[in-house]
């Protein structure tokens, strides 16, 4: 009857339905499975590269290894991706202990600028390099670009190329990380970000610091040495609010001519937003040096493993 065959085939369906989710479940645990593997895999790959770079001890890439899977599991980043930001500290020098230590800052560091960790990890590692700091001092390296970024209208990337151009000059005359970065956040806001910024800034630091003779006769001319009376090159910070103030009352002619002695045509524009900016400069400065966050916008930073022990508030979107 219709009957009869009607239930047949509500039964046929339902045995096919059953089949097909069967399969389905089936083949979703095999992606799953296959899923697993590849990630035990990549992370293999990883810890093994980590260790034939840093030449750790058996007992040494143990502890990077777990130190890599505590942070996988407590992060937004996985334990490959923290084996390969470690794997760029351990091509710069960095020991066991320095990589374990500092790891968690440069996780830090990925998740403020909204980049990739290997990436941020590398950025952070020439920084450091180019200011001549010790392998130790990672953690200052990665909170000061931190702070700067946060403050400052500027990210990672751009902060670290203006670095590449600027930090050897800084580090030969003896001006801190703190105040490079305070002076680049500055430039930043003003969109004169990136290489370009940094090389603006190398030149201005090196005419302030040279004995050419345009330069020794703008400041003199401004009643302004950049030298003590030892011969020691005087915070280039101090320098700057001289210049500024003793350019005070000078008609427009007479200051720009002064400044393009000091500076040069290709940075004067650079060490004019510098110049108009100092007190912007002096607050953004106090900020790098405590590394103070005062907001931070972004998703399930703290709440999955992420420490910033000076971060007044959080915006989640």
């Amino acid at each position: 009857t219709s009957t009869t065959s009607l239930k047949a085939n509500n039964t046929t369906l339902d045995t096919m339905s059953s089949k097909i989710a069967g399969l389905a479940v089936a083949f979703g645990g095999f992606s799953m499975l296959k899923e697993m593997v590849t990630t035990i895999s990549e992370f293999e790959k990883s810890i093994t590269k980590l260790g034939a770079v840093s030449g750790a001890s058996v007992t040494e890439l143990k502890q990077l290894e777990d130190k890599s899977r505590e942070l996988g599991a407590t992060t937004v980043y996985s334990a490959s991706q923290v084996a390969d930001a470690m794997n760029y500290q351990a091509m710069a020098g960095m020991k066991t202990n320095e990589i374990l230590a500092s790891t968690q800052d440069v996780l830090n560091l990925a998740s403020v600028g909204n980049m990739d960790l290997a990436r941020a990890s590398d950025i952070a590692t020439d920084s450091m390099s180019g200011f001549g700091l010790e392998a130790s001092e990672m953690t200052r390296i990665s909170d000061v670009m931190a702070t700067t970024i946060t403050n400052a209208n500027t990210n990672v990337e751009q902060l670290g190329e203006a670095f590449k151009n600027v930090a050897p000059v800084s580090k030969n005359l003896n001006v801190s990380l703190e105040e490079t970065s305070a002076m680049l956040g500055i430039l930043a806001n003003a969109g004169r970000k990136g290489g370009e910024a940094g090389t603006h800034l190398k030149i201005i630091l090196q005419r302030l610091a040279s004995s050419s003779k345009p330069v020794i006769e703008g400041l003199e001319k401004i009643g302004v040495s950049a030298y003590d009376s030892e011969g020691k090159l005087k915070p280039m910070t101090e320098t700057l609010k001289k210049i500024k103030s003793s350019l005070d009352g000078l008609s427009e002619q007479k200051r720009n001519d002064i400044l393009k002695d000091l500076f040069g045509e290709e940075a004067i524009s650079s060490a004019n937003i510098i110049l108009n900016n100092l007190g912007d400069m002096d607050t953004l400065l106090k900020k790098v040096e405590k590394n103070k966050i005062d907001i931070l916008v972004g998703t399930q930073l703290l709440s999955k493993g992420f420490h910033f022990p000076k971060l007044n508030c959080i915006v989640v979107v």
